[in-house]
């Protein structure tokens, strides 16, 4: 696991073995800027929600996210979640910048997901 942390606020979070986290996990952290978790198959709801800073996702092997997951990540521009197959409701809700989405697995995606975002 790598973390950086700059001025007392985690900016960098890169770990290569966690494969499930729980709900809200780093949720309200104004400070990430990066997330690499190369292994990671599931998220609970509220994960990284209210993460108003996050510009880089690195999850090439999520397969499940709930509810809520990433809900008003404003520096987000694109979105390449190769295995994604579950989005629950409300994901990505209120990310006013993502203009790209590759998704090519997905067969569930819950209600409200990228609504008020403007691109």
């Amino acid at each position: 696991m790598e973390i950086t942390i700059k001025h007392g606020q985690l900016i960098k979070f890169v770990d290569h073995d966690i494969t499930e986290i729980g709900s809200n996990f780093l949720e309200e952290n104004d400070t990430l800027v990066e997330l690499v978790m190369s292994n990671l198959a599931h998220m609970g709801d509220y994960c990284f929600s209210w993460n108003k800073n996050i510009a880089s996702l690195d999850l090439p092997k999520l397969t499940h996210m709930g509810s809520y997951c990433f809900l008003a990540n404003n520096n987000l521009l694109s979105l390449d979640l190769p295995q994604l197959t579950h989005m629950g409701a409300f994901c990505f809700r209120s990310n006013e910048n993502i203009s790209s989405a590759n998704l090519p697995q997905l067969t569930h995606m819950g209600s409200h997901c990228f609504r008020w975002n403007k691109n």
